[in-house]
């Protein structure tokens, strides 16, 4: 004996083709044992025969026939519903005059006449509050149900879109295919109906308010944009997009393809809820569960149906695989919905649709068939394109699902959640680092600061030393046997100053005079052997026109410091170690004239500064990098093997574009790559505001330096 599954899906199958005789057998016995049954199968057969006749016709090219029912058909038809309907409640016996089965109570929609908001809450078991949404098959409205006592959602099809077989056929396609999928992730399907009073079906379903996905999306980039990067808010987003994979996997495990994914279609509440909608499109894998038992219309063909979409569905062409794009229908499977789900991701990283440029061509709007055109042939986009700061994992991840050639995205929908699933896991580890980056930069960014510090202490104190003016003194009074006592005695100060600061290169004492110099004590480091310390013989002393450095610390006012980045040819010092120094250097006052007389400066390599400073600092940085205003490393630390400088400033692939990380200094002070490179960069100044150096930390394993 069947029971009244059974006996509806075989009604179902008996409108599009004939049963076996064991099946009609078992349906006529059913049929003539209940009388309800017996009226739903007139009603359908009614339905079905006013639309196949003129979907026949029409589809004959009789273009005598309008598309769709006219006037007086779809009146009759739904006085015949109507009329069914009524007939029906009377062949309940167990029903009584005060008790209402639930599919007998009357749903009262618009158009049923000239009743008062009062009557239908009495007489009806919804009553509409507001309008919430229109598409292309109908209405959406928020509505009451009186009997539960809870908020709804019911969908009626439109009078425009009951004049079209197609949409009748959709309508009913969607509210089969929604109420058999029962998951948390897909919206629950109450009941399914006709209105008595005009026969448009509609459908019941919970109501998931009105923030989408896309909402979602629009909010965090926003905040993004202006700055308020929150990491929570990314995966909150991709926790949702989570529960969207498995919805479509659980869709495609019974063989439902959705075909039109799009943040617009995702309902989210306060809760973390994720609902997927509007399954109209879906297509029905004739191997899958649901496609071997629901019976629905053959005359409503993929093709008509991707005709209907390109004129209803203006926003799914953003979001659309090239199989669709191009029209190739039987290409089209459940990788079709991983590609969609990759083009959600996509939005989700970027805040822009992945096909939005398709549609401007010459800054003007495209048709549809152009844009779908360009969808097909164009390269599969990248999030990183778009939003630099997305992580090459994700971005990677994204571009694999959107894929031009199907069998190179993932698998499935579960293949693609499991991807992103192993990249948040290890984001608390990411997390972890960067702050261990930030840590270890700030502390070095501290040792750099107080490095130049101490250089410019010690050189303001080498200004003051009394053989300094002693010599201004002798030169006054032309004593040439006064000088020659202070000399001896200011280079043995000055040879104590490198023998105390190994990574000082050398001190000298400049006469600077209008456009020349002419030094008169320097004392320097041996370029081979750093414990070798001289001084300068009288007859080696450099003389000639003052380079741009003498020239700017002569400016400064008294015991004023000039601290800057020095390459080795505009110093006098060969350094074993970097082709740069670091000089602080003072101007010299004469004590009784109080006019400027000359300079002393200090030289430090620049590598020794660094090899000083990181020592105990770095402990999770495997590479540190010091970068020159054109982003060109000048020194490379590699932990475990010391400090390094290429012969000549050089570049490295992997490090970001000078321009971006310049750009992002400047606006936040420091930059922590949030892709998957993990790096952290900060400025370092050698003059209060005057930013010329870039440290870069680094946990990438490192290149070898025969790279370079």
């Amino acid at each position: 004996m069947l029971n009244d599954r059974q006996a509806s899906e075989l009604i179902s199958r008996s409108m599009h083709g004939p049963l076996t005789e064991e099946q009609q057998r078992q349906m006529d016995e059913y049929l003539e044992e209940h009388g309800e049954a017996r009226e739903f199968a007139r009603v359908s057969r009614l339905i079905q025969d006013s639309l196949s006749d003129v979907a026949v016709l029409t589809e004959a090219g009789d273009e005598s026939v309008a598309p769709g029912l006219s006037r007086d058909a779809k009146s009759r038809l739904s006085q015949s519903v109507a009329d069914a309907l009524a007939n029906q409640k009377t062949v309940t016996p167990t029903t009584s005059a005060n008790e209402k089965s639930a599919d007998d109570i009357e749903t009262t929609l618009p158009g049923q006449g000239q009743q008062s908001s009062t009557e239908r809450r009495q007489i009806s078991r919804f009553t509409l509050l507001r309008k919430i949404g229109e598409g292309g098959l109908g209405t959406v409205w928020l509505a009451r149900d009186e009997k539960l006592k809870r908020t709804v959602a019911i969908k009626e099809m439109s009078a425009a879109a009951a004049e079209s077989p197609i949409a009748w056929q959709r309508f009913h396609r969607e509210a089969e295919i929604t109420g058999l999928l029962e998951h948390p992730n897909v919206v629950p399907l109450y009941q399914f109906g006709s209105d008595p009073k005009t026969g448009y079906p509609f459908c019941v379903m919970r109501f998931v308010g009105k923030h989408t996905l896309a909402d979602a999306i629009i909010e965090y980039h926003e905040r993004r944009l202006v700055g308020d990067d929150d990491r929570m808010e990314l995966h909150r987003l991709l926790r949702s997009f989570l529960g969207v994979c498995q919805a479509i996997a659980y869709a495609h495990s019974r063989g439902v393809i959705h075909r039109d994914l799009k943040p617009e279609n995702i309902a989210l509440d306060s809760f973390g809820q994720v609902i997927v909608l509007d399954w109209g499109l879906a297509k029905l894998s004739r191997e899958g569960e649901l496609g071997t038992h629901l019976t629905l219309g053959s005359s409503l063909s993929d093709s008509a149906l991707t005709q209907t979409m390109a004129g209803e569905v203006i926003g799914t062409p953003l979001y659309m695989s090239p199989e669709q794009a191009s029209g190739e229908l039987d290409q089209i499977d459940e990788r079709t919905d991983v590609y969609g789900l990759g083009a959600i991701l996509f939005a989700i990283l970027t805040g822009a649709a992945p096909h939005e440029d398709s549609g401007n061509s010459d800054g003007g709007n495209v048709q549809v068939r152009e844009m779908l055109n360009a969808i097909a042939a164009a390269d599969t986009p990248s999030a990183r394109a778009v939003n630099p700061e997305v992580s090459s994992t994700l971005d990677a991840i994204c571009r694999k699902a959107m894929s031009k050639k199907r069998f190179a995205r993932q698998r499935s929908a579960r293949e693609l959640a499991d991807d992103i699933e192993r990249w948040m896991a290890g984001e608390q580890e990411r997390r972890r680092d960067y702050d261990s980056l930030r840590l270890e930069g700030r502390e070095l960014k501290t040792g750099f600061t107080s490095a130049i510090r101490s250089l410019g202490t010690n050189a303001r104190f080498m200004s003051r030393l009394p053989p300094i003016q002693g010599i201004i003194d002798a030169r006054s009074g032309q004593d040439t046997d006064e000088e020659s006592v202070w000399r001896p005695r200011l280079s043995t100060i000055f040879e104590g100053l490198l023998y105390a600061n190994a990574d000082y290169a050398a001190v000298s004492y400049c006469r600077v005079e209008e456009s020349s110099f002419r030094e008169i004590v320097r004392v320097e480091r041996h370029s081979t052997d750093s414990s070798n310390i001289r001084s300068v013989p009288l007859s080696r002393l450099a003389e000639g026109e003052a380079t741009e450095l003498q020239q700017s610390v002569i400016r400064q006012q008294p015991e004023e410091v000039f601290v800057a980045l020095c390459p080795i040819e505009d110093a006098r010092v060969v350094m074993s170690e970097g082709s740069y120094c670091v000089v602080a250097g003072v101007p010299v006052y004469d004590e009784r004239t109080e006019e400027p007389f000359g300079i002393v400066m200090i030289e430090r390599s620049l590598a020794g500064i660094f090899a000083s400073i990181l020592q105990g600092r770095v402990r999770s940085a495997r590479q540190m990098f010091l970068l020159d205003p054109d982003g060109q490393v000048l020194l490379h630390h590699i932990t475990g093997q010391g400090v390094s400088a290429p012969a000549e400033p050089a570049s490295v692939d992997h490090l970001p574009d000078n321009e971006t990380l310049q750009q992002e200094l400047t606006r936040r002070g420091e930059f922590v790559d949030s892709t998957d490179r993990l790096l952290y960069a900060t400025p370092l100044e050698t003059m209060p505001g005057d930013a010329g150096l870039t440290l870069l930390l680094s946990l990438r394993k490192p290149v070898s330096r025969s790279e370079w």
